[in-house]
């Protein structure tokens, strides 16, 4: 290839970069009229319509730039339009940013929600639960509960017991890393002051208080139905009284309060002597064939 014709090529590229920047200006022009008409200063995360876009833009890639640089690429730009929309800040639990041990999560944090995102590192869960219901801290991102660790799910229900129910409360409304990585181990929720909305391919968390142990037998003998299938995540019986368990359960599909499945479920749950509450949504992570 002569050097006229690699010319002639690099222009091009620089014809493309100039149209790409054209349009993510009018993208952020939108972002700014979108925050008139909401008429308030908060960033309003939608994470499930924000999944519907990767998914789409991965549905339709043929060419030969990478799907997850164009992941990448596309959360930064729903990340920056989010930002032009109001103040937005992530809180973490951590003594401090010199923490080693939340690297892992400080790197998922920025990967999702851009590189500039501010962080606010907190002492406690309850501190980072507290922050977001003062509105101090946009959303928290807390490491997925496991059977013997990240116990914070109870934090949020004690929190949700103690709000009105007119109240707008504190919900788990996505899951992190959005690209399904079957060899990580690492995975986070968002929780955040407002209602999680649906992806059409979602999942939700429910928890439960019961006066005795359960199992997973009587879970689906008692509560399953052919269109709801719960499973136990984790369980708590922390406070060492023989009469009190917290289960946390993730179910198929997205599920409110208002759904008449979700009050048949609270039906079925009364008829067992068990508080069902639902703690939030989150799109499935999308898997890169």
């Amino acid at each position: 290839m002569s050097d006229s014709d690699l010319k002639l090529l690099r222009d091009r590229i620089d014809k493309i970069d100039q149209k790409l920047q054209q349009l993510l200006n009018e993208r952020a022009d939108i972002s700014i009229q979108v925050k008139a008409v909401k008429n308030d200063n908060k960033s309003k995360l939608k994470p499930g319509r924000e999944a519907q876009i990767l998914r789409r833009i991965v549905n339709r890639q043929s060419g030969n730039f990478p799907k997850t640089s164009l992941i990448k690429l596309w959360r930064e730009i729903l990340s920056a339009s989010v930002k032009l929309q109001g103040k937005f800040n992530v809180a973490i639990h951590s003594l401090n940013n010199r923490d080693i041990g939340i690297n892992d999560t400080v790197d998922g944090v920025r990967t999702h929600f851009g590189t500039n995102t501010s962080i606010v590192y907190l002492p406690s869960i309850a501190e980072v639960i507290r922050n977001i219901q003062l509105e101090e801290c946009t959303i928290g991102v807390l490491a997925m509960p496991t059977n013997n660790q990240n116990y914070w799910w109870i934090d949020l229900i004690e929190y949700l017991n103690t709000i009105e129910h007119s109240q707008e409360k504190i919900k788990i409304i996505a899951k992190l890393p959005i690209i399904f990585n079957p060899d990580s181990s690492t995975e986070y929720l968002i929780i955040a002051k407002c209602e999680p909305d649906s992806s059409g391919n979602d999942n939700t968390f429910l928890t439960i208080e019961a006066r005795k142990e359960l199992t997973s037998s009587f879970i689906k003998e008692r509560l399953n139905t052919d269109s709801l299938e719960l499973e136990i995540i984790a369980d708590y019986n922390g406070k060492k009284k023989s009469d009190y368990f917290l289960y946390l359960l993730l179910a198929n599909g997205f599920i409110r309060e208002t759904d008449m499945e979700f009050k048949n479920l609270e039906l079925h749950s009364l008829e067992n002597s068990l508080d069902i509450k639902i703690l939030g949504n989150y799109a499935e992570p999308i898997e890169l064939n």
